[in-house]
């Protein structure tokens, strides 16, 4: 297996299909590292990423000193009673700190940049999600929320933005699809979406870059992921 930025997502995937195939039981070891590594082909640093991914949704115990045990090897034995976002709180946040910083600069290039072909892009999106909010189509939904924000992000015409920005964006959609609850919220979102839009169609950088970051904001916001100051406990500004 090439060693690439999704290597880790696909070796998850290798060892959850290992734990589901009756092989083991609950509590049981798994191969270390080293042994898994060299059986999926791939290099130890990928290994222990999947196994913390793993870990992360239920899977897998990761005991220090011990190595990584079966927790889950069969669906009915996973977590349901926790959230994804209740598991996933501290990636969930950082995720959500990294898409400030980098998606509101890509929406400013975008209003700069955009071509007719593009808004046409963006204006086929925002209409198919509203279609699909009747039906509360979480996974719908939520992959029609993440292709309007791949989509701002290609058509900033900044080569490197998508490109670096990849490998972060299956963690979103896993975020998305978890995160979307209730049918307002994914009203809301489409309004925000609208408003980036809007701002991009006018061509103007600064209020396209103020349309996102506040869309994330408020994202933070409804899903709880504000961060807060350790001295005092009052949420930091997203702003």
């Amino acid at each position: 297996m090439k060693e690439t930025a999704g290597v880790a997502e696909q070796a998850a995937e290798m060892i959850r299909e290992m734990l589901f195939s009756g092989d083991y039981r609950r509590g049981d070891k798994l191969p270390g590292e080293v042994r898994l590594a060299a059986s999926l082909g791939i290099g130890r640093s990928s290994v222990r990423e999947a196994l913390r991914q793993l870990a992360a949704l239920g899977y897998v115990e990761l005991i220090p000193n011990r190595g990584a045990f079966a927790a889950a090897t069969c669906e009915e034995e996973l977590p349901q009673h926790r959230s994804w976002i209740e598991i996933n709180r501290d990636m969930a946040a950082d995720l959500l700190d990294v898409r400030i910083c980098i998606e509101p600069f890509a929406a400013e290039l975008c209003a700069k940049n955009i071509t007719d072909e593009g808004l046409e892009r963006l204006w086929q999106l925002l209409e198919a999600f509203e279609a699909a909010l009747p039906g509360a189509d979480k996974e719908l939904l939520s992959r029609l929320d993440l292709e309007f924000h791949r989509a701002v992000l290609a058509l900033s015409e900044n080569r490197y933005l998508l490109q670096m920005y990849e490998p972060l964006l299956d963690a979103f959609m896993e975020y998305s699809c978890k995160s979307t609850g209730e049918t307002s919220f994914s009203r809301e979102t489409y309004t925000e979406h609208y408003a980036v839009y809007n701002a991009i169609a006018l061509h103007a950088p600064l209020e396209a870059r103020a349309a996102m970051q506040l869309h994330i904001a408020i994202s933070q916001r409804r899903s709880g992921m504000l961060r807060t100051n350790a001295d005092n406990g009052h949420p930091v500004s997203a702003q």
